[in-house]
């Protein structure tokens, strides 16, 4: 009936944790000592998770609150914002330099180093944008979101999908993919993303 016992031990007497690992005290503690102690370290276990969940929808709460208010702002300003971030990311923090230089250097084994550099300071400043981009995802409207992405020949994928066909779209590891949020809206169907993690 008891899986094991933990460290807590009272008179010669073991608490155990049962099946649905809750703790318990074995069926031959009488004492009422044992019960108050197993109810407090019920209870303070409960009340510990229960506040550390708070913890997490207050910060949660906040922090979405200061990402949706930062979404307000004109493109113009985040992208002012995201020409200000590269300084960091790139110039200062080098965030995964080396990385992304090597990348490069193998995808383009025939090019110059500062032909290289130039290419890393491009990805660097896309990568900034593209958090620009996400963050105004958050309060865009579809209207103006449908006018940044652009499909063409949609009414092929509406005709396939009026004879209850499956439609798989394959795309480059280009652009910002979270812009994509708004197929559903131009193409009236579910649309659902799949990648392969690395």
């Amino acid at each position: 009936m008891f899986n094991d016992s933990i460290n807590a031990r009272r008179k010669g007497n073991y608490l155990q944790y049962n099946n649905s690992k809750e703790l318990v005290c074995p069926d031959d503690v009488k004492s009422g000592n044992e019960r108050y102690f197993l109810q407090q370290t019920k209870e303070k276990r409960k009340s510990r998770f229960k506040m550390a969940d708070l913890w997490y929808e207050i910060a949660y709460r906040e922090l979405f609150l200061f990402i949706f208010l930062v979404s307000l702002l004109p493109m113009k300003i985040l992208y002012a914002i995201s020409s200000f971030t590269y300084i960091f990311v790139y110039h200062l923090f080098s965030y995964r330099k080396a990385v992304v230089i090597q990348n490069f250097s193998r995808s383009f084994p025939n090019k110059k180093y500062s032909e290289i550099e130039c290419f890393v300071k491009e990805f660097y400043r896309s990568f900034t944008d593209h958090f620009a981009e996400i963050i105004k995802t958050i309060s865009i409207s579809r209207e103006k979101q449908s006018e940044k992405v652009k499909v063409i020949n949609p009414e092929i994928i509406s005709a396939l999908i009026s004879q209850d066909k499956n439609v798989f779209a394959l795309i480059g590891h280009c652009g910002n993919w979270e812009m994509l949020n708004i197929l559903p809206y131009i193409l009236q169907t579910d649309t659902f993303g799949l990648s392969q993690p690395s």
